[in-house]
Formats: C-alpha cells, sequence, structure tokens
C-alpha cells in the first residue's frame, strides 16, 4: 500500500510490509526484551529504531542538508495481539506518540488486517503532516462501529540535555539552521570540542582551518559540547543553553554528546577530522585516560584509524610553563602515525579562562 499514491503530498513513497519475523530477530532489531515488555514498549522501540535508522540513512544521502520545507523524519512501530488487536507508535525528534486500537467486526482475518492496515495508514499520515482532510473522529465515523481506539499518549521529548541523560542518546546534534538529530552518524565532518565558555576567535580559526584544509563544506562543521568532564559535575541546561546560544547567533552546529573522553566517541564519528590543541592533544596520548591500560589506549587507536578519522594538531602555549608546546613534543604511537598532522605555523594566544578571568576583574 503506498501512502504517496492515496495521500498526495508524501515527499516519498512507504511502502507497507507484513514480514513476519522471529522473536530473536525482533529483539536484536529494536533492542529491548519482548518476554518482559509491554506491547506499547516493543512498539516503542521498534519506532524510535526505525527513526534513527531513517534519519541517518536519509542525510547520508543528501550530505547533511535537508529542504527548507522538510519537515522531519518519523518512525513508526506496529504491534499486533492476538484479540484483534494492535498497538502502534510514532517517534520524531519532537514527540513519541502511542495509540491502541481493537477491530470490532470482519468475519476473516484479512478482512481484519484491511481494516487496521486503513485506520494505521490513515493514522500515519496524520502524524506525518500528509492527511489534513479528515480529524480522527471524522475516520472513524466514517466506519462506524468498526474500531475501538483508546486515546492517543503523545509525550513530547524532554530538553536536549534529557535525552542524553535520560533516554539514552549518545549525542544531539543541533544544527545551523534550526533542526534537531539524535544519535547522529557523522561522517565527513570537521569537528572541534570544548567547553566553549566562552568561545572565542581561537574556536573559530581551528574549525574554519580545519575545514578548509580538508575540503569540508560549512555546514558540515561542527563544534562539540560535552556535558560530561571528568572531575566536574554535569553541565545543567541553563549553562548549555547559554553556550549553544553563541553557535545559534553565528548560525554555526553544535553536537551535545555525554562522551568525555576521546575513545569514547568513536562509536559516532567516520571519516572526520577533529581540530585539537596540544593542550588536549596531551590527553588524547595520556594512557591515564584509558584506566592506565596501554593497551587499552592502542585499541582505541586502532578503531580511530579503521574509522578512518584524522586529528589536526595546533600549537598552544602551556600555561603552566609558557612555553609553546607542538607535536613533535609528543610521543605518538605507530597506529597514530598517518593519523595525526600539524598546523606548524599557526599561533594565537588566547583561551577560554584567560577571557572568564578579564570578564570577572571588569565587572
Amino acid at each position: 500500500m503506498c501512502i504517496r499514491d492515496r495521500y498526495p503530498g508524501s515527499s516519498r513513497l512507504t511502502i507497507e510490509t507484513y514480514v513476519p519475523c522471529t522473536t530473536i530477530a525482533l529483539e536484536e532489531f529494536a533492542n529491548i526484551k519482548t518476554s518482559i515488555s509491554s506491547p506499547k514498549a516493543i512498539s516503542v522501540a521498534m519506532a524510535k529504531t526505525s527513526f534513527l535508522a531513517a534519519q541517518n540513512l536519509y542525510l547520508k544521502e543528501l550530505d547533511y542538508t535537508l529542504p527548507k520545507e522538510f519537515k522531519g523524519f518519523y518512525g513508526v512501530g506496529i504491534i499486533k495481539d492476538e484479540t484483534n488487536g494492535a498497538v502502534l507508535s510514532v517517534f520524531s525528534e519532537k514527540i513519541v506518540s502511542t495509540t491502541a486500537v481493537t477491530i470490532v467486526g470482519g468475519e476473516t482475518e484479512s478482512e481484519r488486517d484491511i481494516l487496521l492496515s486503513e485506520f494505521f495508514t490513515f493514522l500515519i499520515g496524520k502524524y506525518c503532516s500528509v492527511v489534513t482532510q479528515a480529524t480522527l473522529e471524522e475516520f472513524l465515523e466514517s466506519k462506524p462501529g468498526r474500531f475501538r481506539v483508546s486515546e492517543p499518549e503523545t509525550i513530547s521529548h524532554p530538553t536536549a540535555l534529557d535525552l542524553i541523560l535520560d533516554c539514552n542518546f549518545s549525542n544531539v546534534f543541533l544544527s545551523f539552521d534550526g533542526r534537531m538529530f539524535l544519535n547522529l552518524s557523522m561522517e565527513g565532518f570537521s569537528v572541534l570540542a570544548g567547553s566553549f565558555d566562552p568561545l572565542h576567535d581561537a574556536h573559530r580559526d581551528l574549525a574554519r582551518i580545519t575545514a578548509v584544509k580538508n575540503g569540508i563544506p560549512s555546514h558540515k562543521v561542527v563544534f562539540e559540547i560535552c556535558i560530561h568532564t571528568p572531575g566536574k559535575p554535569t553541565l545543567d541546561w541553563d549553562v548549555v543553553q547559554t553556550r549553544v546560544a553563541q553557535f545559534r547567533e553565528e548560525n554555526k552546529n553544535v553536537l551535545l554528546t555525554d562522551k568525555p573522553l576521546f575513545w569514547q566517541k568513536n562509536d559516532f564519528f567516520t571519516d572526520c577530522h577533529f581540530a585539537v590543541g596540544t593542550d588536549t592533544f596531551r590527553r588524547v596520548v595520556d594512557v591515564k585516560f584509558y584506566d592506565h591500560n596501554y593497551d587499552k589506549m592502542l585499541f582505541a587507536f586502532g578503531h580511530f584509524a579503521a574509522r578512518n578519522n584524522r586529528l589536526l594538531v595546533f600549537p598552544r602555549v602551556d600555561p603552566s610553563t609558557g612555553v609553546l608546546e607542538r607535536l613533535a613534543d609528543f610521543p605518538l604511537p605507530a597506529v597514530l602515525s598517518d593519523r595525526v598532522g600539524e598546523v606548524a605555523d599557526y599561533r594565537r594566544d588566547i583561551s577560554s579562562t584567560e577571557l572568564r578571568a578579564l570578564k570577572q576583574k571588569l565587572s
């Protein structure tokens, strides 16, 4: 059944399929234990998995750009039970909504399946803003007595910070054009991580130079803020909003993560170029950040290399000694030998710490 054919205005063909699957396959797909989960929980897990798959596949296909009229991604999960009923969940970057329905009537299973198909096709179209000519009540009135429907349960997602802390998302991408993406798989980006308290010209330089040197377009430059920093409390939402606002004002991308250590970021970056100062590179090659396990550090570097990621190192002055540090001042494991470059002629002695101190002095 093709939603586009039935409801003109949808952006692509949406095909309804019925594919029997084993419990093991379902659990692997939705990452949920079906034996201890309700139909609602299973359908939500299916919708969430489908949403993330569609988002990452489509964004990669379009090189992470979307037309202005694009309204969003939606994932759908449907679970049938053995009593002529089913549960449908819809997941988007803004909401998760669940509706239960029981078919009243229908002489055969095939007839009941057709009724379920009509109901869910209509409901999916409504969620995706494809269908506008009828309300749910009007649809049900057009088929009197055939459906017994629960009140849709719709929950808006909390803040971007809560999505990471409470909803098990590893990253939230806030794009320059105001969109939000969840658990984004990022390919071919220029990445600069930092606290950005505040954002300053050296940050802008490192991100821009890294992108230019590697032919990365401006819409694929991202500034990463980690909500956890070793030895410090988790950032609260007011702080996150203040720091993100700096980038909003300049139409820049921000990535919120919960991965404070370099090696923890490997799972969602591929073919990316990381801009780092020597102050950060010092921690990258420090075995204490790998549980004092040298083999663990080498394994992390191998994973980094296998995903074709690279580091571009910028000289920085060590504030404790006043000495300008360069890449040659640090041990470079062989596994990183062709993964690390340097912008040796760059120098801009400015830091967020100094700017905060100056601001406090002036106030």
